[in-house]
């Protein structure tokens, strides 16, 4: 088996970790600027190089980059190459860009085959752009059927002795790993939930949080916190697995829905369009409309006056400028819905939430229906309403 995960998902700094007496891990790529423009290879591929076994190869590094508007026909790739015995993981890409022109060059942070069936994990490519609240995680191991790709957990407990204001020292027994920073942590006093703030720093044990915006953050000993991960999609590719011991929130609701959420042809049709940052396979590229698929709710049955969570699915990822999708509810009245939500370019999924109601009446099932090339639906039923 393999060594434990470590390093950043959304601002990867860290270099691969090399092979038992075997190949290098690749190297640590950090770009910032206004434009970028990648027509050639930014490689930081591990290696079979660098230790008496050749057979073994070290696992992909990192590469972060954030700009303002990044274009190009090249390829990043973080993974690892083949050998005979056993292959590396892939290691971590981030693209952080702000220009809704922007156009993505071949993404690829896989592992490789092995000769004896040892496969590394797929590492993780994370994208921000201009419209994005959270950004889209992609786990793609290439088609290969390897390890788990397993996230770094924060993990969780009870606020100690010298918690207050935007300051939390945590009750965890070893330090905090300085790739925490930028890790989404949530609190909760009792049954009621704080708020959800990112990793600014980090001192041994104990993290200072960062406001959202203008709010004020106020800590007290005995809250409780949670490490989370916070993504407005999240692509799980065939073949590969994705575990993390931290919640996975989807959207703005903070949904942990779907667990793995994978393109979905339109019916009819035998061929999807590439993922982001994944190439097209042959010498054709089958371009497929980006369409409803999908509504997928948390719950088929609420209580009165509780909220239900769902998701949107696209058939294929937004375009630049992203996909609005009209909502309907038919009963408006309990189950009153947002009149659209917007898919963010480069992905396929979208949250919304609404409160329910039985709005002085048994409104049974009340269908919920997203709109968008194509029409679908789910139902939930609200109880409660008789009594």
């Amino acid at each position: 088996s393999g060594g434990s995960s470590f390093g950043s998902v959304y601002q990867p700094q860290e270099l691969g970790g090399g092979a038992a007496a075997g190949g290098s891990g690749g190297g640590a790529v950090r770009i910032q600027s206004g434009t970028a423009v990648i027509d050639g290879n930014i490689h930081a591929r591990g290696s079979n190089a660098g230790g008496s076994n050749t057979d073994r190869s070290g696992a992909g590094g990192s590469v972060w980059i954030a700009t303002g508007k990044i274009s190009g026909a090249g390829r990043i790739d973080a993974g690892a190459p083949s050998v005979n015995w056993g292959t590396g993981g892939g290691g971590a890409i981030a693209i952080e860009y702000t220009d809704p022109t922007s156009t993505l060059p071949v993404l690829a942070s896989a592992s490789a085959t092995s000769g004896q069936g040892y496969t590394g994990g797929a590492g993780t490519i994370y994208v921000k752009g201009a419209t994005a609240t959270y950004g889209a995680l992609t786990v793609d191991n290439g088609g290969l059927s390897g390890q788990p790709t397993v996230l770094p957990s924060f993990g969780s407990g009870t606020a100690l002795t010298g918690t207050t204001g935007n300051t939390l020292v945590t009750d965890r027994t070893v330090d905090i790993p300085l790739y925490f920073v930028g890790h989404w942590v949530e609190i909760s006093n009792g049954a009621t939930l704080k708020g959800t703030w990112r990793i600014g720093s980090v001192t041994s044990k104990t993290v200072t949080l960062t406001p959202n915006g203008a709010e004020t953050i106020s800590l007290s000993v005995g809250d409780t916190w949670q490490g989370v991960y916070h993504f407005d999609s999240k692509t799980v590719a065939p073949n590969t697995t994705l575990s993390s011991t931290d919640p996975i929130r989807i959207g703005t609701g903070g949904l942990s829905l779907p667990p793995a959420v994978q393109s979905l042809p339109p019916a009819g049709t035998t061929e999807q369009a590439p993922l982001p940052g994944r190439p097209p396979t042959g010498s054709i590229a089958i371009v497929t409309p980006a369409v409803v698929s999908e509504v997928r709710l948390d719950s088929a049955s609420v209580q009165q006056g509780s909220a239900v969570y769902a998701v949107v699915l696209l058939t294929a990822p937004a375009p630049p400028g992203g996909t609005m999708v009209s909502l309907s509810s038919s009963d408006p009245a309990a189950v009153p819905l947002p009149a659209t939500v917007i898919v963010p370019e480069g992905s396929i999924v979208a949250s919304f939430m609404a409160m329910t109601s039985c709005a002085g009446h048994d409104p049974g099932d009340v269908t919920i229906t997203a709109t968008y090339g194509t029409a679908r639906s789910a139902t939930v039923k609200i109880t409660d309403c008789n009594k």
